[in-house]
């Protein structure tokens, strides 16, 4: 394999026609708009590289919460803070800061605990959702369908979860029967005299 060249960046974490993604240390968030850019560094420290067609851009280096932006085709500016821009097209749940949790827990064994059997209401909604997670439900929980009143639930509401008749009722899923096969025609009786017929 042959060396790179000194001074040459590690492949990319992310790359894109705009810029590429060298290293991060927890979270990024980036925002592509036409030929702008928004690079915020949520977490950690970033480094990001642009690509640009006028010159190459030299590598930069956002600390954790710093911000690059680049408007149209302008030179980049790193800034210590978000842009008020940008913030507003943030969807809101994104901006509250979680506190990090592991810490309290690092050296305590969690006491485990039963949850008891799975019956049909726990988990309902599930088998009732959007028809692409539904089928894995029906292979993760087929077995459960021959309780009694898991089963119940599931004829109750099989308008919901139609994927479920194959497991409810699989007899209505069988072949067809194959058809009687058709009688071979009779053995010629050997000891007949043959008959011909003059072209």
């Amino acid at each position: 394999m042959p060396a790179k060249p000194a001074g040459a960046l590690p492949t990319p974490l992310l790359a894109s026609a705009t810029l590429d993604l060298q290293r991060t240390a927890r979270s990024v968030v980036i925002g592509l708009d036409g030929g702008g850019l928004s690079v915020f560094a949520e977490s950690g420290e970033t480094l990001l590289a642009e690509r640009r067609t006028d010159a190459p851009a030299a590598p930069v280096s956002l600390k954790e919460g710093a911000f690059y932006t680049r408007a149209g085709t302008g030179a980049g500016e790193a800034s210590a803070n978000p842009k008020p821009g940008f913030i507003a097209r943030v969807p809101k749940p994104f901006l509250d800061t979680l506190p990090a949790r592991a810490a309290l827990f690092r050296d305590k064994e969690p006491a485990s605990v039963s949850a008891g059997a799975l019956v049909y209401a726990d988990v309902q909604a599930w088998i009732d959702a959007e028809p692409a997670l539904r089928g894995g439900f029906v292979t993760r929980w087929r077995a459960l369908a021959r309780q009694g009143e898991f089963r119940k639930g599931l004829e109750q509401g099989l308008a919901a979860h139609p994927e479920w008749d194959r497991v409810l009722h699989p007899e209505r899923y069988l072949p067809a029967s194959s058809p009687a096969p058709m009688p071979l025609p009779a053995s010629p009786d050997r000891h007949a005299t043959p008959s011909y017929t003059r072209p």
